[in-house]
């Protein structure tokens, strides 16, 4: 069984979805935090695979991913002002609600792809709240993406709404190098389905 339910994002505009697998007594929680143009969703089958383990788990939809999107955003993915902050707030505030759940449970986070660097992010804002953390497809970031940085960042404000193609292959050509066959983004899966 799945619960879904709604959250108030930490942007005060964005509903955030939110869905929780509930288990019979479990031993522990486990916070899923999905990585870039991904959903919660997408994690039903593993969510359950934990519950059969006796875990009880917790995720939401990142702001402009999955449900949680808003109508007006110009883009999928578009975090908003202060994007990254309140992403990191936002995770804080589904774990609150967790904790709250389960309070005398041990509590573990799991963060995939852009998941793990914002979960890097929210243990630097709340250290010392989880028994235990997963990286998952974590890497670092590219040397030319972190020397262009204060470039980027002045490129972002004077097009705040609009895609950056050549931000993105600054991000992404590397991992697509090996892969020119087909799509961008075929460096994200094998999977063909």
């Amino acid at each position: 069984m799945t619960e879904q339910f709604i959250l108030t994002s930490n942007d005060q505009q964005t509903q955030l979805n939110v869905r929780h697998w509930p288990c019979p007594s479990p031993k522990a929680v486990v916070q899923l935090i999905h990585g870039m143009a991904e959903h919660i969703q997408r994690y039903d089958e593993f969510a359950r695979f934990l519950n059969q383990l006796g875990f009880a788990v917790i995720g939401h939809d990142h702001l402009g991913h999955g449900e949680s999107v808003q109508p007006s955003a110009p883009i999928y993915g578009f975090f908003g002002e202060q994007g990254p902050e309140n992403v990191v707030t936002d995770i804080h505030q589904v774990k609150q609600w967790a904790v709250n759940r389960y309070p005398q449970l041990p509590y573990f986070m799991m963060g995939h792809s852009m998941g793990s660097f914002a979960l890097r992010n929210y243990l630097q804002d709340y250290p010392v709240t989880v028994q235990g953390v997963i990286f998952m497809g974590t890497g670092t970031s590219p040397l030319p993406l972190t020397a262009a940085l204060p470039f980027i960042k002045k490129m972002a404000e004077k097009q705040p709404k609009k895609p950056a193609p050549f931000i993105d292959k600054l991000a992404f050509g590397s991992f697509s190098k090996k892969f020119p066959e087909a799509s961008f983004f075929n460096w994200l899966s094998k999977n063909q389905a």
